[in-house]
């Protein structure tokens, strides 16, 4: 039987951001707390670690990627202060 936990990992507004996730872990959502963004994820701890790839663009900026390169929309926040960013996992 596997167990499942919620966790929360931050976003950094940067272009791309590299999170260690367990392996099979499914995104739930995507939030501002405290003027931070985070995904918040379900996952099972005891699987291994794997790396997982965010891009963020903020609206109006151009998305840039490697034409290979598939991506898959999170969502999207905004800060108290008016920056709107948009998050998509790169695959």
């Amino acid at each position: 039987m596997e167990k499942y936990v919620i966790r929360k990992y931050e976003i950094e507004v940067s272009d791309e951001h590299t999170l260690i996730i367990p392996a099979h872990s499914e995104i739930l959502h995507l939030g501002v707390q405290n003027d931070r963004a985070y995904i918040w994820v379900k996952v099972n701890p005891f699987n291994r670690g794997v790396k997982r790839v965010f891009k963020v663009v903020g609206t109006g900026y151009p998305i840039k990627y490697a034409p290979d390169t598939t991506l898959i929309y999170i969502g999207s926040f905004q800060f108290t202060f008016g920056l709107v960013g948009h998050v998509f996992e790169i695959i």
